[in-house]
Formats: C-alpha cells, sequence, structure tokens
C-alpha cells in the first residue's frame, strides 16, 4: 500500500519534476546539485508557469519533499546532491512516472500533447498508450493521481492534470463564447507580455486564429533589443514552437489546430535541423507549410514563425 503523500506547493512540484526530469535528459549530471535544480526550476522554456525561486524556496521545497521521502539527499562529494523517489513511493511503473513528470512541469495537458512532451522521457506508441496509463493513473486504488479536466470552450480535447497539489481549479476559458464569424477578437496570451511593436500578437477572426511572426524572444521584460536568444538553430525552434502553443493554448485550441505555417529562416542551411524540432511538435498531423530565407530584426534572430489555426 502507498504511503500518503502530503498535498505539495506548486514550488514542491516542480523541484519533484525536475528531479524526474533531468534524470531521463542529463543523466551525467544526475542526482542534481542545489544550483543545477534552482535552474531547472527556473527554466523559461518546457515549465508553465515561469518560476523565479529562489535557492533558499528550493532548499525550503527540498526539505519537505524529504521528509515525504519523495527527494533523497546523497553527500558522497563536496557538495550535497538530490535524487527523486517517485516511482518508488507512489508505487507507479515509469511510464506513469513521465507522465506526472510533464504535467506538473507544463501544467494542464491533453494526451496528444502528453505524448509529445513525454518524448524525452518515455516514448509512447501512439496517443492510446499514453491513454491508458492516463486511466490507470486516475483509478489507482490507493487514490486518483491525475484528473481529466472539463473541455473548455473552443477546445477539441479534455486536458489531463496531476492531483499531487490537490484538484486543480476550474479552467478559466480563454474565450466565453466564440465571436460571430467574420468578427475580429485580440488573444490575450498573459504568459508572453506584450508585443514588441504596435500589433497584436494573435487575432481570432471566425474560428480562425492569425498568430504574429514569432521567435525565440517571449517579450515577457526588458529591451526586445538587448535580451539574449540561444545560438543555435535548435534551440530557438524549440523556444518559437513553444510561443506559437502559448498563443493557441490562450485562444482555447491545441497545436494539433495549426493547419499552416510561415517559416522565416535566416541560413537556409538551417532548414533540416530547425525541420527536426518542428516534427516533435507536429508529430501526427502537419501543418501546410511556406519557408523561406529572410533577413531577420536581429542578427542572433535565426527563425521567425507564422501560424493560422482553426478552432472549434
Amino acid at each position: 500500500m502507498p504511503t500518503p503523500i502530503p498535498t505539495l506547493s506548486l514550488l514542491e512540484t516542480r523541484v519533484l519534476g525536475t528531479l524526474a526530469e533531468k534524470e531521463k535528459t542529463v543523466p551525467d549530471a544526475y542526482p542534481l546539485t542545489l544550483n543545477a535544480l534552482v535552474a531547472g526550476c527556473n527554466q523559461k522554456t518546457s515549465r508553465s508557469p515561469v518560476l523565479e525561486a529562489t535557492e533558499t524556496q528550493v532548499q525550503e521545497a527540498l526539505d519537505r519533499l524529504k521528509a515525504a521521502n519523495l527527494v533523497i539527499e546523497s553527500s558522497g562529494g563536496r557538495v550535497a546532491r538530490y535524487s527523486h523517489n517517485l516511482e518508488r513511493v507512489l508505487e507507479v511503473p515509469s511510464q506513469s512516472a513521465a507522465i506526472l513528470t510533464a504535467l506538473m512541469l507544463r501544467g494542464p495537458q491533453t494526451s496528444g500533447e502528453l505524448r509529445i512532451n513525454c518524448e524525452r522521457l518515455h516514448r509512447f506508441a501512439d496517443i492510446s498508450a499514453v491513454e491508458g496509463f492516463l486511466e490507470e493513473l486516475a483509478a489507482r486504488p490507493a487514490g486518483a493521481l491525475v484528473t481529466q479536466l472539463p473541455r473548455v470552450p473552443g477546445a477539441r480535447e479534455n486536458r489531463w492534470a496531476h492531483l499531487l497539489s490537490g484538484a486543480p481549479k476550474a479552467e478559466a476559458p480563454a474565450q466565453a463564447t466564440p465571436p460571430a464569424r467574420g468578427k475580429k477578437t485580440i488573444v490575450q496570451v498573459p504568459d508572453m507580455g506584450e508585443a514588441a511593436g504596435p500589433f497584436s500578437r494573435a487575432v481570432r477572426v471566425g474560428n480562425h486564429l492569425y498568430i504574429a511572426g514569432t521567435t525565440a524572444l517571449s517579450h515577457l521584460s526588458g529591451d526586445y533589443y538587448r535580451r539574449e536568444v540561444p545560438p543555435d538553430i535548435e534551440a530557438q525552434t524549440r523556444l518559437t514552437l513553444e510561443n506559437i502553443r502559448k498563443c493557441v493554448e490562450a485562444a482555447g485550441g491545441t497545436l494539433q489546430d495549426v493547419f499552416k505555417v510561415v517559416i522565416m529562416l535566416k541560413n537556409p542551411a538551417d532548414y533540416r535541423r530547425m525541420n527536426a524540432v518542428r516534427a516533435e511538435f507536429f508529430p501526427a498531423e502537419q501543418p501546410i507549410s511556406t519557408c523561406y530565407q529572410a533577413d531577420l530584426m536581429r542578427e542572433d534572430i535565426l527563425v521567425e514563425i507564422e501560424a493560422v489555426a482553426v478552432l472549434d
């Protein structure tokens, strides 16, 4: 019988999820030091919401997780290192642990999104495999660990959320009722802040969503022309598509609703590497695409992507 665990805070689930993620993605650096764990918790990518936790706050979360046996501290070297004990305490298989990790790090997701976001943790054969483990977690005899959320207006699929922090709050629909045909509605994207100029980040017209040219910058804070971006095309493509995902989700849709992308690429030699990352985000129904070489607004920006989605 699994040991009952306390209700975890957002930061505690972020710490636990980060440890479980890094065990798979950076095994050579695992178990993690406190510094590495703080950096992982505060990542700007693959995290929702984005946090700015301090070292003290992460240490306090670690202490509470250690008390619940969810984290193990080892001190064989000069600094303490931390590993998770998720599967053993919850008595779940590695596939279920991967799903819980993705939910802790990224928030509620559809089964299709979970399959994509779990790729580096566990490669599920198809969406039905993900759904099978979700159903097992929801029907767990010792207590459900996930729940299926009501479908919000405009969304094609229900999302799933973890229950390690208790019952999730009801999702406020981004738009309670679809706009009338032809009516223009500006879509607010809270996780990305204001656009970098006098334009809207995303506009919905009828059931079509038009997303402005998007880069690896989130525009959350600071001077557009001074903020740093990763130097490689893979990382920039991944950040750009994560930002597009935020726009679509703010309108009540998912990336699977995107049917057209226009890609502006600084260097045509990056095309294959950019496409490899794009395939991670659109593994099944791939949108139609136009790609051309372009001189972008900053020398270090390697790719910019526009997108169009159709929403129910």
